[in-house]
């Protein structure tokens, strides 16, 4: 068993790095890791989710993940596959949210219109507005032109 963890680490396979990240918390191994699989997560979110600010957001919580859940991998784990699945998960679980949060947002707009409605002293309807409209121009007409401009 590796007892110290390389310089440079690059040349160890992805059980090696992470056998080292688990056993010494080495930044390095992560590192490596994370260059070596970074495009692999970023494509796969990237193609799922057609947005790259939320992509970059789906390889950060892929890899918050790997590093919480790294003393748990089988050493029989194939990283790539690993990685893909969990990718899946994080960007099925943005839809998720990013659906919520557009309800969340549509509910307080019906909301806050209702709201306005209540409070309002008149409610228009399209019936007011055509009893209305014919009128309004020959007021404005008979103001002051300070009134009319104000």
């Amino acid at each position: 068993m590796m007892t110290l963890v390389p310089h440079n680490p690059t040349y160890l396979s992805d059980g090696e790095l992470l056998r080292c990240y688990v056993a010494h918390q080495s930044p390095a191994a992560f590192t490596c890791l994370v260059k070596r699989h970074i495009n692999l997560v970023h494509a796969a979110a990237r193609r799922q989710i057609h947005d790259d600010h939320l992509a970059d957001d789906i390889v950060q919580a892929v890899f918050i993940v790997l590093a919480r859940k790294a003393h748990k991998l089988p050493s029989s784990t194939v990283l790539e596959g690993w990685l893909a699945t969990t990718t899946r998960y994080a960007a099925l679980d943005a839809i998720r949210r990013a659906a919520r949060r557009a309800r969340h947002e549509q509910r307080a707009a019906l909301s806050g219109a209702e709201k306005m409605k209540d409070t309002s002293p008149v409610q228009n309807t399209d019936h007011d507005w055509s009893t209305i409209a014919p009128h309004l121009d020959a007021a404005l007409a008979r103001l002051k032109p300070a009134d009319r401009n104000a």
